[in-house]
């Protein structure tokens, strides 16, 4: 008798054991149909350059000493706009601390257009304080971007998450110009147009809130991004063929971006 109701017992307790955990399974484990899905984004918000200021001397013909220092300080700041698409992962229960904590990570492809911005700066004569010329040319910049976004913790409609991003920035300078500040006018240096392309690479932090507006289901995302998209470099002088070397900045940014996704 003693036998036949620990046979019971510990039936009993198998079943129990299976059944719960079946349960946990079902209850921590996403149905396959909502485990990810694609997206559309749009984008648009505000670089503010941070470049440091850079210095660089050149040779200058028929000028002795034949340098020119050409110091220039940051870029000005420019608009851009961006669009991409993105396949969102929503994190299955069993790899979160709990459902709330990293509820989905988005992987996608973007491109951003920087407007046309201003590198401004001063042509001193060498050994000298004298402010020769000023000259300045136009900067435009197009990356493509293999964006990562996970999102930290989800609350109610709210999510905070992080945003890291490589890329491939076409930096592009144009329109060289001169003009005379304190030294007699002179033929201009004229440097070449010319598109480089650079290794971007950029982190950024922000906050996602869920909308759901009829069938139309997606997120409004603002987040603060540092960038840094490589070196925008000029072309040759046509005008001084011995000057072998080109003007050249670093592009970093400050940026602040206002984006809409749309959940396919």
């Amino acid at each position: 008798m003693r036998y036949i109701l620990k046979c019971l017992l510990l039936g009993y307790l198998s079943f129990f054991t299976c059944s719960t955990f079946a349960t946990l399974i079902t209850q921590t484990t996403a149905p396959e149909s909502v485990l990810s899905h694609w997206g559309i984004t749009i984008e648009g918000g505000y670089a503010f350059s941070m470049a440091n200021s850079n210095t660089l001397s050149l040779p200058m013909p028929f000028v002795f000493p034949p340098n020119d220092y050409y110091e220039s300080e940051a870029r000005n700041n420019a608009g851009l706009i961006g669009a991409g698409v993105s396949y969102q992962f929503n994190l299955p229960y069993w790899t979160k601390f709990s459902n709330q904590w990293f509820p989905a990570d988005r992987l996608g492809l973007f491109y951003d257009y920087y407007f046309p911005a201003n590198i401004d700066g001063e042509i001193y004569k060498w050994e000298s304080s004298t402010i020769g010329y000023d000259y300045q040319y136009v900067v435009v910049s197009q990356v493509v971007w293999l964006d990562n976004q996970l999102d930290i913790i989800s609350w109610k409609k709210w999510t905070p998450f992080v945003d890291t991003s490589i890329g491939a920035a076409f930096n592009t300078a144009r329109d060289y110009s001169e003009n005379p500040v304190e030294l007699p006018p002179r033929p201009s240096a004229a440097f070449d147009n010319n598109t480089n392309t650079q290794f971007a690479w950029r982190v950024g932090v922000g906050l996602n809130y869920a909308f759901d507006w009829h069938k139309y289901v997606g997120q409004i995302s603002l987040e603060y991004r540092y960038s840094d998209l490589g070196n925008v470099k000029t072309g040759t002088s046509d005008t001084y063929p011995s000057i072998d070397h080109a003007l050249s900045q670093r592009l970093t940014n400050s940026e602040i971006i206002l984006a809409l996704r749309y959940n396919l």
